[in-house]
């Protein structure tokens, strides 16, 4: 019981230093969680398309996948990325990744493919990762 509260106090403080982080090192950081669990970049971030920071490919899979990173975002704009992201057939997967988004976006209920993570998942990822001290460093 006592770990679990610690954990959870763990989370909420590395959601707090993410949301610190420069808009380049939380791109960074995004590109770092994805590629520890595997996937490929095949572009640089954020430098492709504007409706995209990175394009990424799944080895194993054989899989692409498209993630946009905001720092902040409400339900209008996912909607129009939604609406980008429909009409990109190369692709399999789509991720929008967000640390601060709008209660609009958090309570939106979300029917599409695309994939949704707000402050809380990205700190499980963050950790999962192995990159805690590396977002402790960038935000010190």
């Amino acid at each position: 019981m006592e770990l679990e509260k610690t954990i959870t106090e763990l989370k909420e403080r590395l959601s707090v230093l993410i949301k610190n982080l420069q808009w380049k090192d939380f791109e960074t950081l995004i590109d770092l969680i994805f590629r520890q669990a595997g996937w490929q970049r095949v572009s640089e971030t954020g430098k492709t398309q504007k409706t995209l920071d990175l394009e990424l490919l799944a080895p194993v899979t054989g899989e692409r996948a498209i993630v946009q990173i905001k720092s902040q975002s409400d339900l209008k704009q996912f909607l129009y990325y939604q609406d980008k992201f429909a009409t990109m057939t190369d692709y399999d997967k789509f991720f929008y990744v967000v640390h601060s988004a709008k209660k609009s976006l958090i309570e939106y209920d979300n029917e599409t493919e695309t994939i949704l993570y707000f402050g809380d998942k990205i700190a499980d990822l963050t950790i999962n990762s192995g990159l805690l001290e590396w977002v402790i460093k960038r935000t010190s």
